[in-house]
């Protein structure tokens, strides 16, 4: 019997540990895209609404967890960054470098609220060489509004609606949607 990747296995079989090591792993390395983010905050917040997880811990190591990965997905792109433009079409990358410098720190600072973007930015800044000391804050304050912003909606909503909890797949699956939302706005504008 194999463990799902939905958010309540993930949590029930990870507990604590796992709410470090879950954003440290869809943030920090580039294969963690696929992981369930915000669903995963939702359920938390749930969680600990119904009294399975203490808030305050919670935070922490979500927080904890995904800013540390934003820092690994920095290295790992200021590392691999040479290999990757060598790759890279010139008018590609420079496509890319005219990006960060004009939206760089906006995209920065909402890049964790987005599926897919969140595991990817932080390469894409440390290949780029976007500097360190702007990253470190916007990534700490895109951080913070990520895992503390999606996982006290959560929880005010577990609270406000006791028993949330057992419908679970239909909260995750309207997060899920919702999160998707400012991608898909964007596709439909170009």
């Amino acid at each position: 019997m194999g463990v799902a990747l939905d958010a309540k296995s993930l949590l029930e079989t990870l507990s604590y540990p796992g709410l470090f090591a879950l954003p440290l792993a869809e943030t920090g390395l580039l294969f963690g895209f696929f992981l369930p983010g915000d669903s995963f905050l939702i359920t938390v917040g749930l969680f600990a609404a119904a009294g399975h997880l203490a808030l305050g811990p919670s935070l922490l190591l979500l927080f904890l967890g995904s800013f540390l990965g934003h820092q690994l997905g920095y290295f790992w792109g200021r590392r691999l960054g040479k290999g990757l433009k060598a790759r890279m079409r010139p008018e590609h990358w420079e496509k890319t470098e005219a990006f960060l410098r004009r939206r760089g720190a906006l995209a920065l600072l909402f890049a964790p609220l987005i599926p897919v973007v969140r595991t990817g930015m932080p390469f894409v800044a440390g290949a780029f060489a976007y500097p360190y000391p702007r990253f470190l804050s916007l990534s700490l304050l895109g951080t913070l509004l990520w895992t503390q912003g999606v996982t006290l909606l959560g929880y005010f909503l577990g609270r406000a609606l006791p028993g949330l909890d057992r419908y679970l797949l239909l909260v995750v699956g309207l997060v899920v949607l919702v999160s998707f939302l400012p991608a898909l706005w964007e596709a439909r504008r170009r």
